[in-house]
């Protein structure tokens, strides 16, 4: 199985479970990061997310069509 994140922290890097968000903006982009903290801490929610991830996410090397789309 692929690691998907070091479990050791470098020097300088945060764990994310340890990140106060706050949530006194009346935007909703403290409320998108609450759930991705959620989903990141919590294993079972991440283990789904990550393979989901792995199934949707393109191959390196896997190449379909050699066609160039130009917008």
């Amino acid at each position: 199985m692929t690691i998907v994140i070091s479990s050791q922290l470098d020097i300088g890097q945060v764990d994310i479970a340890s990140i106060v968000i706050d949530v006194s903006s009346r935007d909703a982009i403290p409320l998108i990061l609450l759930g991705l903290q959620h989903s990141y801490t919590t294993k079972y929610l991440k283990e789904a997310v990550f393979k989901i991830l792995q199934e949707v996410m393109p191959h390196k090397g896997k190449k379909d069509n050699d066609q160039t789309v130009s917008w």
